[in-house]
Formats: C-alpha cells, structure tokens, sequence
C-alpha cells in the first residue's frame, strides 16, 4: 500500500500535467490491497479536487467514512470540500466528527466557523 502511495506522489510531482491517471490508477491498487486506509482514499480525493471535480472528490469521501470511520483526516477532508461546494451543513458534520476523534485538529476547528 505504502508503495502504491509513494509511486502516486511522485506521479504527480514528476509529471503535474500527465502524471494524474497513472497516480490515480497506483492509489486505486492501494485501495484495492487496503480498502480501509483513508489516506489512499484522501490522496485520490485530492487529485479529483486539484481537476476541480469536486463531486468526484466528495463521492470518494463519503464511501472512505463508511470505510475509515474513525479516520479524523478523512472526515476533515471531507468537511473541507463539501464546505467549498457550499454544503455547509454537510460540512459541519464531518468537521464535527474530525473534532470528536481528535480535539485538537487545529485545520478542523478553524473551518468549523466558516459553517454557519
């Protein structure tokens, strides 16, 4: 998993204009061989969000949190892109729950304003 990972970032970091779908398909095997590590799930989120496919990003999230649960950085991730759709709502949610699993998510607690 770690290695799948690792080939992603510097995917996109050797190549930024192209280097998306292989990353993507090496963050994809990681899901594949760990279906419950929420960082693949975030680094794939990531490379919908920097395309600006934010649905895409958001779909990815939500089916890490039926996965990683407790995952406090799948959560704030979440919260973090649905705040920047406007689903404010939603985004106080996920915020939230980041901030249930660790107080001191620092990121969490300074978007969590930004909700209402």
């Amino acid at each position: 998993v770690r290695a799948c990972l690792g080939l992603a970032a510097i995917q996109v970091h050797l190549w930024p204009e192209k280097g998306h779908e292989k990353a993507m398909q090496y963050i994809r095997r990681a899901i594949t061989f760990d279906p419950l590590c929420g960082e693949a799930y975030i680094g794939l989120a990531l490379i919908y969000e920097n395309a600006m496919s934010l649905e895409k990003a958001i779909a990815c999230l939500q089916e890490a949190v039926k996965k990683c649960e407790t995952d406090e950085n799948v959560h704030f991730h979440l919260g973090r892109i649905l705040l920047r759709r406007g689903r404010k709502t939603e985004a106080a949610a996920s915020l939230q729950r980041a901030l249930e699993l660790r107080a001191d998510f620092t990121e969490a607690q300074e978007l969590l304003p930004g909700t209402v």
